[in-house]
């Protein structure tokens, strides 16, 4: 395992397979959608140990929402 800097399961993913030159981990199924030209969402779900190893997180479901552009309400 790694040592990582980021908790998103995300990049973590991505850390590992770049360092491991792999098109896919064992254990990691990921869903991207574009719902916008300013909001992604990224789903990655950890299906078993191989997985949860791999990047060290548990077992289960990740949802990183990235927005680019977000205003923010001022009173």
């Amino acid at each position: 395992m790694f040592n990582f800097r980021t908790d998103l399961a995300s990049e973590r993913r991505e850390i590992y397979q770049k360092a491991n030159k792999l098109e896919e981990i064992d254990g990691i199924e990921t869903n991207q959608e574009e719902k916008t030209e300013n909001i992604k969402v990224e789903r990655v779900k950890i299906t078993n140990e191989n997985g949860a190893k791999a990047i060290g997180k548990p077992i289960g479901n990740y949802v990183t929402i990235d927005i680019k552009k977000l205003k923010i309400a001022r009173r």
